[in-house]
């Protein structure tokens, strides 16, 4: 083969590739360097790992009232399960299927499916989805609030590390991210919080390819496109959701074996991925030790095996073409396991005290903030259109700690201070 004549397929393959890796600032920031060993997807990892908002995601809780227990649930600690996840399902994907399979080349790298597992939660407000809620309530006049939008304004707005481009992430890691939070817009192509009209991320899409990432008819709806490193990513949140969020609820003496017992694994799944129902019950309520963790590692590999690739016939973007998805039996068992944790976390009574008083805090901060602006380091509001100014008291309050967020509200003065 002259590989100094590459074909028009190699060449084809190499323009694609370099379209995806390529940063909105279109600078080379990396500085070409011989003895240089980490790629964009490195970096991209390594910018989101260092970012203020990831480090602040230790501080927020995402179930409240568990966050000084013995079993802490941090959004940290979510975003550590899905990055892990996301590899095991990779490694599964990789390992499992078929050599000739199509999708196989467009699965992304490690370094990359973990830069959008750690993007994906960054965006959360103090106090789980209490907060968030919170924050939508109190935006809801002007432009309301996702941690889905908000995890992008951080990496390409709020985050210093390129000017005017924020984290400035490579387009294919973005992406990842961009499914998601478009999925969320209350009205196909309305984009309240300033995140539409990203031409730069969409340039190398059809038409139809865009419509139907941004969930616009007649692609768009119950058929809104996702990436495939999105997809991954997704159900690695599910299943952390599910099976880790779960443990801790057993942990915590949250879920009774009689809702257990009324899970219907399917026959034939759970022996073909070794699950046996009966040891499988009593690993999982026989306690803290060996038992319950074997228990949980069974559930969580049953599920790591159980994904397959389905194509979007509607898309040509491959990256878009291709989706990761639960095989039925490992979507019910899922769907039934977040039912469970939902339950247990609703009957919680330290849960639902803590919730109370996070929803009490930033609403009062809220009405803090208005009248004095200063509190949280903002200018005075009258300087600015309404909306403007709301959006940046969101932001701030989006990016308090738990223990800022209540230090704030009930003394005035952030910890320490």
């Amino acid at each position: 083969m002259d590989l100094s004549h590459p074909s028009p397929a190699t060449l084809q393959a190499a323009r694609h590739d370099w379209i995806w890796r390529a940063r909105r600032s279109g600078l080379d920031l990396q500085r070409a360097r011989s003895s240089d060993y980490r790629d964009p997807f490195a970096r991209d990892r390594a910018r989101l790992l260092h970012s203020a908002a990831s480090r602040r995601l230790m501080g927020k809780s995402q179930v409240p009232g568990l966050l000084g227990s013995m079993l802490p649930r941090a959004w940290q600690t979510h975003v550590l399960e899905v990055s892990q996840l996301s590899r095991g399902m990779l490694r599964a994907l990789q390992h499992l299927h078929a050599p000739g399979e199509p999708w196989l080349p467009w699965l992304p790298d490690v370094n990359l499916l973990e830069a959008v597992a750690l993007g994906r939660s960054l965006g959360h407000a103090p106090f789980g989805p209490v907060g968030d809620r919170t924050l939508a309530e109190l935006m809801r006049e002007h432009g309301g609030f996702d941690p889905r939008w908000q995890a992008l304004r951080l990496m390409q707005r709020l985050e210093p590390h390129t000017p005017g481009h924020g984290l400035d992430l490579t387009r294919r890691t973005l992406l990842g991210l961009y499914d998601r939070a478009m999925l969320a817009l209350p009205t196909p192509g309305r984009d309240p919080a300033g995140l539409a009209g990203q031409d730069w991320l969409l340039q190398p899409l059809s038409e139809r390819d865009r419509r139907a990432l941004l969930g616009v008819p007649p692609h768009g709806l119950l058929h809104a496109a996702v990436s495939l490193d999105g997809s991954i990513v997704q159900l690695a949140e599910q299943l952390a959701h599910a099976v880790h969020e779960f443990d801790d609820a057993l942990g915590l003496g949250a879920v009774p074996r009689a809702a257990w017992d009324a899970v219907v694994l399917d026959p034939g799944w759970a022996e073909a991925v070794d699950l046996q129902p009966v040891p499988l019950a009593q690993g999982l309520f026989a306690g803290p030790g060996p038992a319950r963790r074997q228990a949980v590692g069974a559930l969580v590999n049953a599920l790591l095996i159980s994904v397959d690739i389905e194509a979007a016939p509607v898309v040509d973007e491959p990256l878009l073409h291709h989706r990761a998805q639960w095989i039925a039996p490992a979507q019910a068992l899922v769907a039934s396991l977040q039912g469970l944790v939902a339950q247990a976390w609703a009957q919680a009574p330290q849960v639902a005290a803590a919730s109370e008083e996070a929803g009490l805090a930033l609403r009062q901060l809220w009405s803090l903030a208005w009248a004095a602006p200063d509190l949280l380091g903002l200018p005075a509001h009258g300087a600015q259109p309404s909306d403007v100014w709301a959006r940046l008291l969101c932001d701030r309050l989006a990016g308090l700690t738990d223990a800022a967020a209540l230090q704030l509200a009930h003394h005035g003065t952030p910890p320490g201070g």
